[in-house]
């Protein structure tokens, strides 16, 4: 981490006039910029709220933070700092330069303009399309699931029957868990529920349960993990007479 001095002007929000030129250490270890609580006060900032911060011996510390507006290069924009004790280095830290879209420069020690990237969901992007071979489904269900598995270039189909342990959903279309006990030992798989690579998914049963995920059923037997089954009343036929 390369570490250089900054010319800065910093002033009260309130009251622009009571303002201050100093050189602070551009630090982007450092996630608030700090300043001596006595410089703080001169200005007339007072504290907003309290934070805790680890320092670099691995001490946790809670400090004061206030809002002051700083400028760099000719732009003026308000942030936080960090209220140091006197003996504190000036210090701007990374979220000033990222406020400011700064980035650091280690060889020629300077701050450099850099393009600020907005949060984009990915996800939204795709067009997420369903499985017509997956049907709906819910924990308790026991089910074959028919997955296509690709080893050296080969593919083949295999086939995992098991519980339904857990439904999820995101953005990214969710997946389900199954569960199944061969000779003792339990093993779980998770399948993606708009994968193209599930082929095939049949419901054999239907458990009735009252929770949204089994973990449970991990420390049963496979005996004492079997569920009752849930039985669904077909449509009935009028009676004829």
């Amino acid at each position: 981490m390369s570490v250089f001095r900054e010319e800065v002007e910093i002033s009260n929000p309130s009251n622009p006039k009571r303002s201050l030129k100093l050189e602070m250490i551009v630090d982007s270890g450092a996630t608030c910029s700090w300043l001596p609580v006595e410089i703080l006060l001169k200005l007339g900032i007072t504290p907003v709220v309290k934070r805790e911060f680890k320092l670099a011996n691995g001490t946790i510390v809670e400090k004061d933070v206030g809002i002051i507006n700083i400028t760099i290069n000719q732009e003026t924009l308000p942030t936080l700092c960090v209220f140091g004790d006197s003996q504190s280095e000036p210090l701007l830290g990374a979220m000033t330069l990222e406020e400011f879209s700064l980035g650091i420069d280690p060889v020629n020690k300077r701050l450099l303009p850099k393009i600020s990237y907005a949060l984009v969901n990915i996800a939204s992007l795709i067009e997420v399309k369903p499985n017509p071979n997956i049907p709906a489904l819910a924990p308790g269900d026991t089910v074959k699931v028919s997955a296509k598995i690709i080893e050296a270039g080969r593919e083949r189909t295999q086939l995992f029957q098991g519980v339904v342990i857990k439904v999820g959903h995101n953005a990214q279309g969710g997946n389900f868990t199954v569960r199944r006990v061969a000779y003792g030992v339990g093993v779980e798989r998770t399948f993606p529920l708009y994968s193209p690579l599930v082929e095939k998914v049949e419901v054999v049963r239907h458990g009735k349960v009252r929770r949204a995920k089994l973990y449970y059923l991990r420390g049963l037997s496979a005996k004492a993990s079997r569920l009752k089954e849930k039985r669904i009343d077909k449509e009935r036929k009028p009676r004829q007479g």
